[in-house]
């Protein structure tokens, strides 16, 4: 009986520096992990409208006016096949208010060479 040999453990790479941004972390850019993050607050709330109002699929297919497998996308929360604007859509027929709240990153300043000049309206 032929021996055979241990299985050997893969390295595993281990973060040299984690932040307090996951998105960042993985690579992101600051766009990209902007974008995910709307993503995610809009398609939290159309599932808590879903849940609150307990919906069945076929309900929320209806209301969405949107094909079957992509509602079954949505509920399952598979974000990346949807854009900004459709989960704006949905929230829409849901009858959901989207609010974006927008302010300065922490103490990072624009370099003085990057700033637009004025421009004057006459």
């Amino acid at each position: 009986m032929k021996r055979s040999e241990p299985k050997r453990r893969e390295q595993v790479s281990v973060p040299t520096h984690v932040s307090k941004n996951i998105l960042n972390d993985l690579g992101l850019s600051p766009e990209q992990s902007a974008a995910l993050k709307i993503k995610a607050g809009l398609l939290d709330g159309i599932l808590a409208e879903v849940q609150r109002r307990k919906y069945s699929p076929t309900e929320v297919t209806e209301i969405l006016n949107d094909y079957q497998p992509q509602v079954s996308n949505l509920l399952r929360g598979k974000i990346s096949a949807f854009s900004i604007e459709k989960l704006l859509r949905y929230a829409d027929a849901l009858h959901l208010k989207p609010v974006l709240t927008l302010r300065p990153t922490s103490v990072t300043r624009m370099p003085e060479t990057s700033k637009r000049p004025r421009r004057r309206i006459a």
